[in-house]
């Protein structure tokens, strides 16, 4: 293998890596942004 191709190989799996980190984070605090507006709809109606 050579220098360019290993190069490539890392950009490629750490790009991929930095995609799967952002895509779950982006996934949890969209989740805890529904949560937050459900429970805040929650608490007008019932408090």
């Amino acid at each position: 293998m050579s220098a360019l191709q290993k190069k490539k190989t890392y950009h490629l799996f750490f790009s991929e890596v930095l995609c799967f980190f952002f895509s779950k984070s982006y996934d949890f605090l969209s989740d805890f942004i529904n949560y937050f507006l459900f429970f805040t709809c929650l608490k007008k109606f019932y408090l």
